[in-house]
């Protein structure tokens, strides 16, 4: 059986401190034998290596999540509950319509996606929350899945 971790290359919300948060990764990976690794999702990929090198663990036990919502406002408070920085250029970009915040964010998820492909993270966990309709608009829309 392999159990799948979570963690958090942004650190947890409601984390008491960096050191403690490793301290509990670490006591949970010593529990278990087979253990792969998922992230909550980031656009951090610097936060994402550090992290990797820190526990010690490798691109291949590890899936990267990203969930695919597609409606501005639920995106951003979204990434504001889960402690996730999104780039200043995207916020800017997305400020104006319903209709281009579809689009950049489509265009943002796959410029995401190719990088973590690029830099050989080859594992991507999509969580749909529930938003199916979000989930078909991206993949219809999406060059890396074409």
């Amino acid at each position: 059986m392999k159990i799948h971790l979570p963690i958090y290359p942004n650190l947890h919300p409601k984390t008491i401190s960096n050191i403690y948060e490793f301290y509990r990764f670490k006591k949970r990976i010593s529990i278990f034998k087979q253990v792969n690794f998922i992230t909550q999702f980031t656009f951090d990929l610097l936060s994402l290596r550090i992290m990797i090198k820190k526990l010690n663990i490798t691109k291949s036990e590890l899936s990267v999540g990203l969930p695919i919502i597609l409606k501005k406002k639920l995106f951003f408070k979204f990434t504001k509950s889960c402690n996730i920085p999104v780039p200043i250029w995207f916020k800017k970009s997305t400020f104006k319509s319903k209709r281009k915040f579809i689009l950049e964010a489509c265009n943002f998820y796959n410029e995401f996606i190719i990088t973590l492909n690029k830099l050989n993270f080859n594992r991507i966990q999509f969580f749909t929350l529930n938003r199916i309709k979000d989930v078909n608009l991206f993949i219809r829309r999406s060059l890396i899945l074409k």
